[in-house]
């Protein structure tokens, strides 16, 4: 038994430390895959979004999986989040694990990741005017003349 609880131990030691008062489950179980381009491009880096802790394992709710090659790191989990309220369509809720934009200049490129791992949700409105009003910038697309 004491060999057994020293070989589990021992890799949180070495990731964590030695003061069992500060190991949590969301200081080794994080989002931090590697972009998909990453080995390839050298640039891809600027793609992957921030780690970040989250709680839930393959077998609970807030599925955030693991392999058994890197039992820590999250594998899998739920991406987008929506809520629908079909009785007031600008009363329903959506996250997603970034941000609403995939630019990594653009300041909405990982705005969301915090709001996602708390399981939280922000508005989602359908009605025109409040998507109008709440519109930070607009575009025009006009097709060349």
């Amino acid at each position: 038994m004491a060999e057994a609880l020293g070989s589990a131990v021992a890799p949180l030691k070495d990731r964590i430390g030695n003061d069992m008062s500060e190991w949590t489950w969301g200081k080794i179980h994080q989002t931090n895959r590697p972009h998909w381009l990453s080995n390839a491009y050298s640039w891809a880096k600027e793609l992957e979004g921030p780690a970040m802790p989250l709680g839930g394992d393959g077998d609970t709710p807030l599925a955030a999986s693991y392999s058994h090659a890197d039992p820590f790191g999250i594998s899998g989990s739920s991406v987008a989040r929506y809520i629908y309220d079909l009785s007031d369509w600008d009363n329903s809720r959506w996250i997603v694990p970034f941000g609403a934009s995939g630019h990594p200049a653009s300041p909405h490129f990982a705005d969301q990741s915090t709001t996602w791992a708390d399981v939280e949700f922000i508005p989602m409105t359908y009605s025109w005017d409040k998507i109008e009003g709440s519109a930070e910038t607009s575009q025009t697309l006009s097709p060349a003349e």
